[in-house]
């Protein structure tokens, strides 16, 4: 069933298809396996439910390492998911992960911690920390 909502999406889409599952099974050999056949990306999560959601996965691009892929990030916000800011050093931790992507890799990061308006803050604390990488 999945595999058929995928390829109708690609066929009436032409653009970077990245998920965002919440269920353990798609953290498994064979689901991320699913994504990499179907060309989607897994976003990478904050926090990471089930185990597994903090790490990439799905399609990273042809070579597996994020050349010419599009890798997402999706921050709730911890402890308190949606309420939560982030610390300093985690955003500084969480930069230093997103520039080591190739340069050639389009790079998403969405913080989705609103609840308490902490995803503007926490934006631009990254975007100062990521310079012009």
């Amino acid at each position: 069933m999945a595999r058929a909502f995928f390829r109708a999406l690609r066929e009436s889409f032409d653009g970077a298809i990245v998920c965002e599952p919440r269920h353990a099974s798609w953290f498994t050999e064979a689901g991320d396996q699913l994504l990499v056949e179907e060309r989607v990306g897994r976003v990478i999560a904050d926090p990471a439910r089930p185990a597994g959601a903090g790490d990439p996965g799905g399609w990273l691009g042809e070579h597996g390492d994020g050349r010419g892929a599009t890798v997402y990030y999706r921050w709730h916000g911890a402890p308190r998911m949606y309420w939560s800011a982030y610390s300093d050093d985690w955003l500084r931790d969480r930069a230093r992960d997103i520039a080591r992507w190739p340069k050639d890799t389009q790079v998403w990061c969405i913080f989705d911690n609103t609840a308490s308006g902490a995803a503007t803050a926490d934006a631009l604390r990254m975007k100062a920390l990521l310079g012009d990488a």
